[in-house]
């Protein structure tokens, strides 16, 4: 049980369901309503498949940097709970099946995942911990799930308002590395990491994580009015979004770990209240206004 236990964490369960909101609120975007069905499923199962190997393998290539972190030596693979060879193993054999399903959706789904799915490799060997390694990857993963999400639900890459949904998406996943780095920097400068947090501080990061958050609030508002999401979605993206920036002041304020780590926690929580009213408000638009 423990074992197993261990191979779920690996595949950080909890980013791994928010990020698939990513996909999800694409696929309804570029159809402008509610996507077919088998092509959607066949997807997410791709993403999901996608970001459990990105996870797993990412623990893989730092099995031997956790055990000397205090936040990260409880991880599955320092305490003995997965084999790393097993981690390697599945890591694989999770990205290997998500490019295969993707055979059963279309062609351009094929092409991102033939160029998205071997990123955790070029990531953990491109020295991921550097300037600017880390932040094009995640960029990069991102973008191919937003994408994936188009052209699986519509069969285009950019359809609709996706254009506006790739800057937001990309603004908060900067954002959202750059707290994994301040939560860091500790440990980071010790070990003489040259991540963005440990080269210029954590307060500049803080501030620049406020500015990240910033054009995410504002393009959730741009996807609103240029997608005729309504007024109810405008209200909540507004809320969310005034949220998000007051707690990113509070981090600017107080750019120290503790606060880092809750940060960490909050900033999916407004990527999850955006997505699920891009998908409400789309789902109302269809299913009540017929468009």
């Amino acid at each position: 049980m423990s074992t197993l236990n261990g191979i779920i964490s690996l595949t950080r369960p909890y980013v791994l369901l928010t990020t698939t909101f990513f996909f999800i609120a694409a696929s309804f975007l570029s159809v402008n309503g509610i996507p077919l069905l088998i092509p959607f499923f066949l997807g997410f199962l791709a993403v999901v498949l996608a970001i459990a190997s990105a996870h797993t393998l990412n623990d893989y290539f730092d099995r031997e940097s956790d055990q000397e972190n205090p936040r990260t030596a409880q991880r599955a693979i320092p305490t003995g709970k997965v084999p790393p060879r097993l981690a390697l193993s599945l890591g694989i054999i999770y990205g290997v099946s998500a490019v295969a399903l993707t055979f059963l959706i279309n062609p351009l789904c094929v092409i991102l995942a033939f160029v998205a799915v071997p990123l955790p490799f070029a990531y953990n060997y491109m020295r991921k911990r550097q300037i600017p390694y880390s932040f094009l990857c995640t960029m990069i993963a991102v973008l191919f799930i937003i994408l994936l999400g188009s052209a699986a639900a519509s069969g285009q890459y950019f359809s609709s308002d996706i254009l506006f949904f790739v800057v937001f998406g990309v603004s908060w996943e900067m954002g959202r590395t750059l707290i994994s780095e301040v939560q860091d920097v500790d440990y980071d400068r010790v070990a003489d990491v040259t991540t963005i947090s440990a080269t210029i501080s954590s307060k500049r990061a803080a501030q620049l994580i406020l500015v990240l958050f910033t054009l995410a609030s504002i393009m959730s508002v741009v996807i609103g009015c240029f997608g005729q999401l309504g007024f109810i979605y405008l209200g909540f993206a507004l809320a969310a979004s005034i949220w998000l920036i007051y707690r990113s002041v509070e981090l600017v304020r107080s750019p120290i770990t503790p606060k880092a780590i809750e940060m960490l926690y909050r900033a999916p929580k407004y990527l999850v209240t955006i997505c699920l009213i891009v998908i409400l408000s789309l789902l109302l638009n269809t299913l009540f206004f017929g468009f």
